[in-house]
């Protein structure tokens, strides 16, 4: 299955199923998906240098690798991380690698939108070895060979920019309608369920058991 032309059709059917008396009332636009799932995209003709890495695909080739160079127990040290998926695909890929850049599917979804390659936010990018403590990649992780691959990360719902005129046209969103970066599929239901006070929990496409 070609997993990102779905996704891009999806969102159009999505932009398009908005009712058209609240389109033009819209004010701006976020994408949250699943964490770890890859796209790495050539920057010079914005097409897809692979098929799309799912949340749930192991990598275990990389694994060794990315434990040697990663804290104990980090978050990337995971079959199925990002950066395993990242480092496999680096060490698989044949060709030139210089214009390639790594985004996440809702990365690349909001991409459509606004036009502006290479941004993430710093949910979806915990899984590739960003350290939201020091608001940037670790050294260990930036002294890489593909560290050029990684995307500029912002807080999630920072404003990137206006719909691309096309889109917005094609659609009939305002022209000030803004594309903000996203989040992962956990934290906007975390968000949408309002969770606020301690002791409060969310429980969303899974079960959870609480001792």
């Amino acid at each position: 299955m070609d997993w990102i032309q779905s996704w891009k059709d999806t969102l159009f059917l999505l932009l398009d199923d908005v009712p058209v008396s609240l389109r033009e009332v819209v004010a701006s636009i976020a994408i949250d998906g699943t964490s770890a799932t890859t796209i790495i995209i050539d920057s010079r003709s914005e097409e897809p240098l692979s098929r799309a890495f799912l949340y749930n695909e192991s990598c275990p080739d990389a694994l060794p690798l990315v434990k040697s160079i990663a804290p104990a127990k980090h978050t990337v040290c995971s079959g199925s991380s990002t950066l395993c998926k990242l480092v496999s695909w680096w060490n698989s890929y044949p060709s030139s690698k210089e214009s390639a850049v790594l985004l996440h599917q809702a990365d690349w979804l909001l991409w459509l939108l606004h036009g502006k390659l290479g941004v993430s936010d710093y949910n979806n990018a915990l899984k590739v070895g960003y350290d939201p403590q020091m608001d940037s990649y670790p050294p260990w992780l930036l002294s890489q060979p593909y560290s050029h691959l990684l995307p500029s990360v912002q807080d999630p719902g920072t404003k990137i920019g206006c719909m691309k005129e096309d889109i917005r046209t094609q659609f009939g969103y305002p022209k000030d309608c803004l594309v903000c970066t996203g989040t992962t599929d956990s934290i906007a239901a975390f968000l949408a369920a309002r969770a606020t006070q301690p002791g409060k929990a969310v429980c969303f496409a899974c079960l959870f058991l609480l001792i």
